[in-house]
C-alpha cells in the first residue's frame, strides 16, 4: 500500500511550538520576539497592515477570520510590546501548502532583515506541518521583498494580472520544502 503524505492543520498549540522553535534559533535582535496573535491583537494588525498595504488594505473581516480559524494564522513580530511586523499563513490541505497571504514590517524596522525572519518563521512552521511547499504572492514592483524571496531560495512560478485591488500585477513565488 502507497503511504499517502498528510499535512497537519494550523492549530494554537502548533503555532506556539513554531514560534518557540524560532525565537530559540535566536535569529531577530535583542528585545524582539514572535508569537502567535489572538484576536486580543486584532487593532494593532489592522493598523500596522493598513499603513503598510494601503493599496490593499486587511479588513477586519479577514484579521477576523484569520485569528479565528483553524486553517490560518497570524504570527506577530514585537519589540517588546511593540508590534512591529507580523506574516499571516493559511494551510491548504488538499494541496498540501501553506500560502504566506502577508508579510509586514512596520517602516521603522525595515532594513534589519526583519521580513527574512517572517519567512523563516513561516519555514519553521510549513515545515512542522508537513506541508510541501510555501506559496505567496508580491507585486512586481516590490523589489525590496522579491530580493527577499531571491535569498530564501523561492522561486517565480508566474506572474498575475491586476492582481491586487488598485490593479497592479504580482509574481506567485512557490519555495519546496
Amino acid at each position: 500500500m502507497r503511504e499517502v503524505h498528510t499535512m497537519k492543520r494550523i492549530t494554537p498549540a502548533l503555532c506556539r511550538a513554531a514560534a518557540a522553535t524560532f525565537n530559540h534559533r535566536k535569529l531577530l535582535p535583542t528585545g524582539f520576539a514572535t508569537r502567535p496573535c489572538a484576536i486580543e491583537d486584532l487593532d494593532a494588525v489592522l493598523t500596522l497592515g493598513r499603513a503598510g498595504f494601503s493599496y490593499n488594505p486587511p479588513t477586519r473581516a479577514e484579521i477576523t477570520h484569520a485569528l479565528t480559524k483553524a486553517h490560518a494564522a497570524i504570527f506577530g513580530l514585537y519589540d517588546g510590546n511593540v508590534l512591529a511586523g507580523y506574516v499571516f499563513v493559511e494551510g491548504h490541505m488538499g494541496r498540501k501548502n501553506l500560502y504566506i497571504n502577508t508579510a509586514l514590517v512596520a517602516e521603522a524596522y525595515r532594513g534589519r532583515g526583519l521580513g527574512s525572519a517572517l519567512y523563516e518563521l513561516a519555514e519553521v512552521l510549513a515545515r512542522d506541518m508537513d506541508a510541501s511547499n510555501l506559496w505567496c504572492h508580491t507585486a512586481e514592483n516590490n523589489a525590496a521583498n522579491i530580493e527577499v524571496m531571491k535569498k530564501r531560495s523561492y522561486k517565480k512560478e508566474r506572474r498575475e494580472e491586476e492582481y491586487y485591488q488598485d490593479g497592479r500585477a504580482a509574481f506567485v513565488f512557490r519555495k519546496r520544502l
